[in-house]
Formats: structure tokens, sequence, C-alpha cells
């Protein structure tokens, strides 16, 4: 369904540079020290995570070390602090419902895990954070600038038929330059043929993008195939670097390669 090399070809020249791109100004000291007093890492990871400058290396380091401390999380209530963490400190939402997040994030696991599969998910930014964190090794974030740089890649490299559902999210520039608004746009002739019918929006859109409920267990598999072909090291186990990058290059690098290639003359 997609074109994994032509989309890895894309994004070859800025995973060299990953390390630079990545500017998540993310875990600070006092996230490192409010997971020590809780008891959620030991103070040889805190000390650890203070003395990283990087930080693209800190956030590897942060997401390594706390998926390996869910297994050991008896208590609802300190899965549910680490929960609003990820999703409030690290991810910087803040007005989100606990209760509602942790609800979402155990029953996607628990339907995963019996192989059922999972209907849309509300708050979907939110909840794949914490499932990131979970399991880094299946899960990666969609967000909404990760959906913006995969979208533009799978248009410009023409490296698929259908696209992945967004998000308007908070960023002006992804919000100012609608990605699905050019998707429609390289599919006009679909829409008008069916100007007539009341629903074409809805209609059409069904053949454009990808259903909600598939959404995020494609975008992982998608994301794990360019992984694994995008790095050579022992980066290929987790999807999150190629996340990571997707994330890091959509209001720069994605941003002006849009409007570049899409200047519309009149």
């Amino acid at each position: 369904m997609f074109n994994i090399e032509a989309i890895v070809e894309y994004l070859l020249p800025h995973a060299l540079n990953l390390k630079e791109l990545y500017s998540l100004d993310t875990p600070k000291d006092k996230d490192s020290i409010f997971l020590k007093e809780n008891g959620i890492i030991s103070s040889e990871e805190c000390q650890k995570l203070q003395q990283i400058e990087s930080s693209y290396e800190k956030n590897v380091a942060v997401k390594l070390m706390l998926s390996s401390v869910f297994d050991k999380l008896d208590s609802i209530q300190d899965r549910k602090l680490v929960y609003k963490w990820i999703v409030s400190n690290w991810g910087g939402i803040n007005s989100i419902n606990v209760e509602k997040l942790n609800s979402s994030v155990e029953e996607f696991l628990k339907q995963r895990s019996e192989g059922s599969k999972y209907g849309k998910i509300e708050s979907r930014a939110s909840v794949t954070k914490v499932l990131s964190f979970i399991d880094p090794e299946k899960y990666i974030i969609y967000d909404t600038r990760v959906a913006y740089s995969i979208n533009w890649i799978l248009l410009k490299t023409n490296s698929s038929e259908m696209f992945f559902p967004m998000s308007e999210g908070r960023n002006s520039k992804l919000r100012g330059v609608n990605i699905e608004t050019l998707i429609r746009l390289s599919r006009a002739s679909e829409y008008i043929d069916n100007l007539n019918d009341k629903k074409v929006m809805s209609k059409v859109d069904k053949k454009v993008f990808i259903d909600e409920a598939a959404a995020y267990p494609m975008l992982c598999d998608l994301i794990a195939d360019i992984n694994d072909k995008l790095w050579s090291d022992e980066r290929r186990k987790y999807p999150f670097y190629t996340e990571m990058l997707l994330f890091a290059i959509a209001d720069n690098i994605i941003f002006e390669d849009v409007l570049k290639t899409c200047c519309i003359k009149f």
C-alpha cells in the first residue's frame, strides 16, 4: 500500500541530522526530580537525565527508562500519575481528564492483547503519547506534526493512494496551510464527479483518508517499516526514532517544502 523506499529516500538526508533537528525542551530537571520523588525512577536515573545536555538524547533516555517501569507499577494511582506526567509535563497538554485518559489507554491495551480491533481513539494525541512510552517497540505518537509530515511525504512522493486523518492541532503554521486541503485538491476530479451528492465530502473522503479506527495501527506499522530501513543500528528496534524525526521536521523543513512546492499564481 505504501512505497517505503520512496519515503525513506525523502527522509534519509534529514535522519542524518536528527540529533540537531530535535529540540523539544523537555524533560526539564524539575520533571526528573518529580519522577524520582514519586518513586518512578531511581536517584541514579534522575541524575543521569540531568547530566544529559542533548534534548534528543534526553528524550530517548526518559522514554526507555519509563518503558521499563510500567510492569512494576501495581497501583492504578501510580499508573495514572505517570500517564498524567507523560501527557501534561512531557507532552505539554494541560487540559486532560486523567480518569478518561487512563480508561482509554487501559481499554486499548486490553483489546489489543485479546486480538480485538479497537475503534476510533478519542484524544488520540494524548492516548498515543502514553502508549509510546508503555511499549516503544510497538507504538508511536500520532499527533498533528507526525501526521502532517507523513501525509506530505506520501503526497509529494506519490507513495500512497490513501492518507492519514488529522486533528487540527495547535501549531499556527500547520493550521494555516492545511495538508488535508492539499490532499483533496490532488484528487479534485473525484470530488468534482460527485458534486451533486450532498454528502460529497464524506463520500469521497472515505476513498482518500484511512478509516479512523484503522489509522493508528496502520500508522504504527508504516513507521516501523520505514524505521527498519532508515537506520542501520540499534535504532531499528524502536520506531519512535522515525516518529521523532517526523515531529522535528514538521513545521520547518516540511512546511517550507509544502510552500515551495505548492506556490499558486492566478
